[in-house]
């Protein structure tokens, strides 16, 4: 029986994305026999929004408390001492979405832990978005020769594959990040516009995965 699909739109620069990936932690957990789970980068900082932590952080600091107190998240000390001016961070979604490319098109069914974890490294570990060997050793941990990524990371098809999800977020008319869109018997569902707790989240996804199944 074919599996019912969820479309999970997100951003690697998404501080609520951050936060929502203790919601499908556990999507993953109780619902990966039922449900296909795809992840798709949105490209939300791209052209004259990249830039600098810095110039963005009191924006930033004004909702890091809600990500916290309502996912149980927590960011990490690395990220917090530059938030607060120790230091700075480069943003760009570019960067961390081409790796999620590169990985989906090697490793797909591990998509949603290396966008979980390529969210660790700036918002735990305080890593620029860019940095080529925190992604390469985040890659070869989840299984991909280092200087195969590298080669791939840096192509122009890195690229082209990470627009291919900024258009899928495009076309589903995503406008914000999170965004979960559930697939079933051939119906869409728009489950998740924003952060939502996992406890809301669940009797959806197992009304849906019913339906399906009587449909099946």
């Amino acid at each position: 029986m074919e599996k019912a699909r969820l479309l999970y739109f997100f951003d690697p620069l998404c501080g609520w994305c951050y936060g929502f990936s203790a919601t499908m932690k556990k999507v993953e957990e109780f619902y990966s026999d039922d449900f296909q789970i795809e992840v798709y980068s949105g490209g939300m900082i791209r052209g004259e929004r990249v830039g600098m932590l810095s110039a963005i952080a009191d924006y930033i600091k004004e909702s890091l408390g809600r990500v916290e107190e309502m996912s149980g998240v927590r960011f990490g000390e690395a990220f917090k001492q530059k938030l607060n001016g120790h230091g700075d961070l480069f943003l760009s979604s570019d960067p961390p979405s081409k790796a999620l490319a590169v990985i989906k098109k090697h490793f797909p069914e591990k998509a949603l832990k290396y966008a979980e974890a390529l969210q660790a490294l700036v918002y735990e570990q305080g890593k620029n978005s860019d940095d080529r060997e925190a992604l390469a050793d985040l890659a070869q941990f989840f299984g991909m020769e280092k200087s195969t990524f590298i080669q791939e990371w840096e192509s122009e098809d890195s690229l082209k594959w990470a627009e291919e999800d900024y258009y899928m977020s495009h076309s589903f008319g995503v406008q914000g990040y999170p965004a979960l869109i559930a697939e079933a018997g051939g119906q869409y569902y728009l489950i998740a516009k924003g952060f939502r707790d996992y406890s809301s989240l669940q009797p959806i996804l197992e009304e849906l995965k019913n339906k399906h199944f009587q449909k099946e």
